[in-house]
């Protein structure tokens, strides 16, 4: 780690490392190109960048056809930066981890064995269905594997959901024996706090500073949000006192009623079940135009199954002490059987009046038994058990309390009480020991096991997602003739990029490091900057820079593998610019998370920050950053996602080193051609950059059939300080004079070539298809008159 003079930069430490393994690959090319003397951001040093755009296997596909040609053509040793997003990555790492070791292996991609097609190239034809292989077990593995993530994701939040229901337990025993039924009082305590800085406000007005004022205003709202929380406490709190008045057997009863009710019902209830979905069905449709609000609905069910999950521990754990002896019934039954203990309608009415109370509690009288000695000489009620419990039930328990002592409160609070009619069941207290103590060691136990063991990285989806990536498309030559000309080079270390003997391209993996919970003004809408992964060095200006070895060291788990899967991650709670905010806790509840938690450079940077790094966990505190949207720079780890969340194209990083030619294919699915990744490229690299790319889309851009007169434009880039570069800009399109076969498969699939992302799951037709048109567009660029400018 460099730490020799602070934190590293760009300019000072990741640039010039770059410049080094540039230089050794050009002379291992036989690039007779030279680097410019000088470390510095210049276009004098001849830089070319290759960028490969997002769009899934659809992009992989198409990006691999160029690949091709270029090396086919000798272009392919002319590039020195390989810049790739999310699909594009894939064949952008293949290309990576079969040259890592010695330049031409990428040859195994174009030349042909006496058995037919390139090796390398039947490999990824194979595998290009990758996210399925054949076999039940293996068809069935990716849904076990949500399930299973979805379950321990649930576990994760299930300790929070125990720990609340002991708290709302022991809300209750406080409330009930010291404030008894003035639970209202919340409420004027949480307004009292506003009201008075209302009044503070105009007293320190005039003698405050900018910034003093600016601390008032966010105390002033906090107060605000105070006082709204404690007023809607008081009817929440009413509501759940009636509610843990219930208990789960009764519950789970009127439950199973309900279902046998149904079966006994049979066709008919179908028939009326049928009917309201079809009504709930079409007042969807109804709102379809109303999406925003079909989606905050949706996002909502998150929260709502751990809230009626926190409802039913309530219900099973609370036996609320409060019961209301409505109109003192109670109290004036107990006072006439003193009166005449011999009276046996005064003990019938006794009788009665607490069979009510009980009831309230889901309780019967039938199994206790009075002790009317001492209520007639002390007026203290007592109710014993007839059969009274084991003791392990009645540890574990509320259910199997032996004895009940009934009191009525005359607290000097019952004064302020709506109602003085209150009665407390002591022994339903959990300062006495009455509680589901199995339930909390459970919650404590599950607690620690999450603590332990349980990696949010590790339960997500990203790993299979990683490995299906990387079993596909991470290749290396073999030197085993059994095993054929490639192998799987599936332990390939990021680091261990660019060999010493290696001609590749330095390898630029982009993601978007996700900033949700950042106030950072400079972050605008986006709430995401770029972060690169490459084999020297990882991170942004955002958060500076840490050398990949050390995050490899920290993360056993990072490799090339898993670097490309981050580009990768589109499915994630928190996608940058595009993150739907209603469904973020949803996502993270169902466990829908291809992203990935790094090291945080800003950490990182001396040694006794690496260790704190390094002794973090990733638990559920951030599983809640994801959940709430809170994602931010002052954690130990940052969460990053798919690159295409901020940039889709993979140029925006060739634009930071003063790329003199950079490459750009966009494989984007762009059906009505808005040329929207440009587009955005074009803004952020005039706002962050200072850069402007001028180009004329006009020929690329397609006529009402479809057809474009070029595939490709050529356009200049206007860098600071007055250097000027050239941008090459190939599109997924077509001009009418491809191959019989794609044109044949473009009345089949009249979408083609812009067929949507969502489809993953290519045959060998679909993925031939768009590699083929990938090296049509390559082969017409290559012939073309601009492809000399700035390149060779």
């Amino acid at each position: 780690m460099n730490t020799s003079h602070g934190r590293p930069t760009f300019e000072r430490d990741v640039f010039p490392t770059e410049l080094d393994e540039i230089r050794r690959r050009r002379i291992n090319a036989g690039d007779p190109r030279p680097l410019a003397d000088d470390t510095r951001l210049t276009l004098r040093h001849g830089l070319v960048g290759l960028a490969l755009s997002g769009g899934g296997i659809r992009s992989s596909a198409f990006s691999l056809g160029v690949a091709q040609q270029f090396i086919a053509s000798g272009l392919w040793s002319t590039v020195d930066y390989l810049s790739t997003v999310s699909g594009g990555g894939y064949t952008g790492a293949c290309l990576s981890a079969l040259t890592s070791e010695a330049g031409g292996a990428e040859r195994l991609l174009v030349e042909r064995t006496s058995d037919g097609e390139p090796p390398a190239l039947n490999h990824l034809r194979n595998g290009s269905n990758y996210l399925v292989s054949q076999g039940i077990l293996n068809q069935l593995r990716l849904p076990a594997l949500c399930i299973a993530g979805a379950t321990h994701t649930f576990l994760l939040f299930l300790p929070l959901v125990v720990l609340a229901v002991l708290l709302t337990e022991i809300f209750f025993e406080l409330t009930g024996h010291v404030l008894i039924d003035s639970r209202e009082w919340l409420a004027v305590l949480g307004v009292v706090p506003l009201f008075v800085m209302v009044l503070a406000r105009p007293m320190g007005a005039g003698r405050a500073n900018w910034e003093t004022r600016d601390r008032a205003d966010r105390r002033l709202g906090g107060y605000l949000l105070l006082a709204v929380f404690s007023v809607l406490a008081v009817p929440a709190l009413s509501w759940l006192d009636d509610v843990v008045n219930h208990d789960a057997a009764w519950v789970f009863e009127n439950i199973a009623g309900f279902l046998r009710e149904q079966r006994r019902l049979g066709a008919a209830s179908w028939f009326l079940w049928t009917t309201l979905g079809a009504l709930i069905a079409l007042g969807a449709g109804a709102l379809r135009w109303r999406l925003r609000f079909l989606v905050s609905v949706i996002g909502a069910l998150g929260p709502l199954a751990l809230l009626g999950i926190y409802v039913l521990g309530c219900i099973y754990a609370i036996n609320s002490p409060l019961s209301k002896d409505v109109g003192g019934a109670l109290r004036t039954a107990i006072a006439r059987y003193r009166a005449d203990p011999d009276n046996p309608q005064a003990r019938a009415a006794v009788s009665d009046r607490v069979r009510e109370l009980l009831l309230t509690k889901q309780m019967r009288l039938e199994a206790y038994e009075l002790q009317w000695e001492r209520l007639a000489q002390t007026g203290d009620m007592v109710l014993d058990r007839r059969t009274p419990a084991p003791r392990w039930i009645q540890w574990l328990t509320t259910q199997g309390i032996p004895q009940l002592h009934i009191r009525f409160d005359t607290g000097w609070w019952s004064r302020f009480s709506e109602s003085p009619h209150l009665v407390v069941i002591n022994e339903l207290s959990i300062l006495r020991g009455h509680a589901e103590w199995w339930l909390y060691l459970a919650g404590l136990l599950m607690g620690l096991y999450n603590h332990w063991f349980v990696n949010i990285n590790r339960i997500s989806l990203h790993p299979f997602y990683r490995d299906r990536l990387s079993r596909t498309f991470l290749l290396r030559p073999s030197s085993d003739p059994v095993a054929g000309p490639v192998a799987v080079a599936d332990e390939l270390r990021l680091s261990q990029l660019g060999g010493a003997q290696s001609a590749a391209p330095y390898h630029l993996i982009n993601t978007a490091l996700n900033l949700h919970g950042s106030a950072d003004a400079q972050l605008r809408e986006r709430k995401t900057v770029p972060f690169v992964l490459s084999q020297r060095w990882c991170g942004s200006p955002y958060t500076g820079y840490m050398a990949t070895t050390d995050v490899e060291a920290i993360d056993p788990a990072f490799d090339l593998g898993t670097a490309v899967a981050i580009s990768a991650a589109a499915a994630s709670p928190n996608m940058g610019a595009v993150t739907v905010r209603p469904l973020t806790f949803l996502l993270a509840l169902l466990n829908v998370r291809l992203n990935y938690w790094l090291p945080n450079p800003a950490w990182a940077w001396s040694e006794s920050w690496t260790a704190r790094v390094r002794d973090s966990r990733l638990g559920l505190g951030y599983l809640l950053a994801e959940a709430f949207g809170h994602t931010d720079r002052h954690r130990p780890f940052i969460n990053c996602s798919d690159g295409g969340h901020i940039e889709n194209l993979g140029v925006y990083e060739l634009l930071r080193r003063r790329c003199q030619t950079i490459i750009c294919v966009d494989a984007e699915c762009d059906p009505q051609f808005t040329f929207f990744g440009f587009i955005n490229l074009q803004r952020y690299a005039e706002i962050d950059l200072g850069t402007t790319i001028r180009i004329d889309l006009g020929p690329v851009r397609p006529n009402a059939e479809g057809i474009s007169s070029a595939h490709y434009a050529v356009g200049t880039i206007l860098y600071r300080e007055g250097e000027q570069g050239v941008f090459h800009y190939l599109k997924l399109s077509t001009s009418g004079d491809e191959p019989e076969y794609l044109r044949y498969y473009r009345l089949e699939c009249p979408a083609f070539p812009h067929e949507s992302t969502s489809d993953q799951f290519f045959d060998e037709i679909q993925f031939e298809a768009y590699r083929a048109l990938g090296r049509h567009v390559a082969e017409q660029y290559a012939s073309g008159p601009s492809i000399a400018v700035g390149i060779i």
